[in-house]
């Protein structure tokens, strides 16, 4: 006979199904029983906490891994990824320092769109590293659509599943902190390597060019003007022109609000990334001539670059048109925003220091202008070594 439990140890007992037959008198004939087995711990405030596992051996360690916690004074809670991502976002994300909202809208759409769909329905005391990997590899199966909704390709590329394993590691690591889980299985596992092949490729000013040549209407030319003077999108379509002095002694717009679709709330205009892109942006003449003749076109009244009903853009559709512009420049993809690196690297060629850099991309310390956004091309390497050999340097 094997050793008994202590009172309070726990038992492990195999759960009847509903091919077993039913019980007469409080006793069940004996049968062959294909049922799951079940864990059970009694916890300090009287409650039971169960674990359920196809097997004996399971469901026993099972037992084991509660008195393991119960022993290091973490919680037996039964949260899956689901709700406690949940909870993560809404009232810890928050509050945890200045957490933007536009942030917290990525988080979580990045856990809706992939994480939760594969692993969200695992406990959190129960994932392992397993689960990361099978939520990578889903991640790399899933179909990629363009703006017409066909599919291009299979599988999301290996920046979108950093992003994704970075939030995934945030959470649990909050979770490890508050004692609800023993360890962080996305930080036992890497997410994949993102080669400089996969990142986007920084467009030249030759291509900037052909993109803005390619404009055949006074709106086409102002919105890729106003993309190269380093506006974020979202700061783009919410300029109204009550912002836009382009008859001034020094033309020039003031970037005051950025618009963003907020889940819930549709359009919303909020304030800018940081404070110091709360500025005004000086104006080279074919933008002040530009967006001159669009004010006497459009009208002059209300968003600089609206809707069809003349109400805020939304920010998908500004892209579809910012790809047909690149469709027909006959370029390479380029993203919207990485206009912004290449206006960094274009001040840097022309020798500006790194105060005026940030200060064009309004951002508050020049280092991140430099370390993220400025880039020397290869001219530029090989025109400064043969200035070094030529003794010129």
């Amino acid at each position: 006979m094997g050793k008994r439990r202590a009172r309070g140890e726990g038992s492990v007992f195999q759960l009847h199904g509903p091919d077993c037959p039913p019980s007469i008198d409080g006793r069940r004939p004996e049968h062959r029983c294909h049922g799951r087995w079940r864990a059970q711990v009694k916890l300090p405030n009287g409650k039971a906490k169960t674990a359920t596992r196809p097997t004996m051996k399971a469901a026993r360690e099972a037992l084991r891994d509660m008195h393991r916690k119960m022993d290091a004074g973490m919680e037996l809670r039964s949260d899956t990824l689901a709700s406690w991502m949940e909870r993560w976002i809404t009232d810890i994300k928050p509050y945890e320092g200045r957490t933007r909202q536009a942030t917290l809208d990525e988080y979580r759409s990045l856990a809706e769109r992939y994480i939760l769909p594969t692993i969200g329905n695992v406990p959190i005391d129960q994932l392992s590293a397993d689960h990361v990997h099978q939520l990578h590899r889903e991640m790399r199966q899933l179909p990629v659509k363009n703006g017409r909704g066909e599919v291009v390709r299979y599988g999301l590329s290996p920046t979108t599943i950093n992003h994704a394993h970075s939030v995934l590691r945030s959470a649990l690591m909050r979770a490890v902190d508050e004692r609800r889980i023993a360890y962080n299985p996305a930080q036992v596992v890497r997410p994949p390597a993102v080669s400089n092949e996969t990142r986007k490729a920084q467009p030249s000013m030759d291509e900037l060019r052909r993109i803005r040549d390619s404009a055949r209407t006074a709106r086409e030319l102002s919105r890729v003007l106003v993309a190269f003077l380093g506006l974020r999108q979202g700061e783009a379509l919410a300029l109204d022109w009550a912002d836009v002095h382009e008859a001034a002694a020094n033309p020039h717009l003031v970037v005051s609000h950025s618009l963003r679709a907020v889940r819930g709330q549709g359009l919303v205009l909020q304030a800018p990334k940081t404070l110091s892109s709360t500025a005004r942006v000086p104006l080279d003449r074919a933008t002040a001539e530009a967006l001159r003749l669009w004010r006497i076109e459009s009208g002059g009244i209300g968003f600089v670059f609206p809707s069809s009903t003349g109400g805020a853009l939304q920010p998908s559709r500004d892209y579809r048109l910012w790809q047909e512009l690149v469709a027909r420049a006959g370029v390479r993809h380029i993203t919207l925003h990485s206009v912004r690196s290449a206006l960094a690297s274009h001040l840097n060629a022309m020798g500006l220091s790194p105060r005026v850099v940030a200060d064009a991309l309004r951002h508050a310390n020049p280092d991140t202008a430099q370390r993220i956004y400025a880039k020397s091309s290869e001219l530029e390497i090989r025109s400064a070594l043969d200035a070094a050999w030529a003794g010129d340097a």
